[in-house]
């Protein structure tokens, strides 16, 4: 049983390294490709739970991301279920 404790310690070390050199690796492509990044665009759900109530309430939409110059970015989150909401951030402003 000693042995086994052992090997998968040294196994969780392992994969902890791995991890670490994969997410620095990750990081590493982003970094390399953010000059380059023009927008995005997702699908969304977001969920609130009201503990009082024990009830979750589900929006779902979209997002969109534009970033027309280097420093600059626009973000459009559009809920449309239940009801439709709007929500638009350029610069500083929301």
């Amino acid at each position: 049983m000693d042995s086994l404790l052992r090997h998968a310690i040294i196994l969780a070390a392992a994969a902890a390294h791995l991890f670490a050199q994969d997410a620095k690796s990750t990081l590493s492509r982003m970094d390399a490709s953010a000059a380059s990044f023009r927008g995005a665009a997702a699908e969304i759900r977001r969920v609130t739970y009201t503990a009082v109530l024990n009830e979750n309430a589900t929006e779902a939409g979209s997002m969109k991301m534009l970033r027309p110059k280097m420093k600059e970015v626009q973000v459009l989150i559009e809920f449309t279920n239940p009801d439709r909401k709007l929500i638009s951030f350029s610069g500083k402003k929301a």
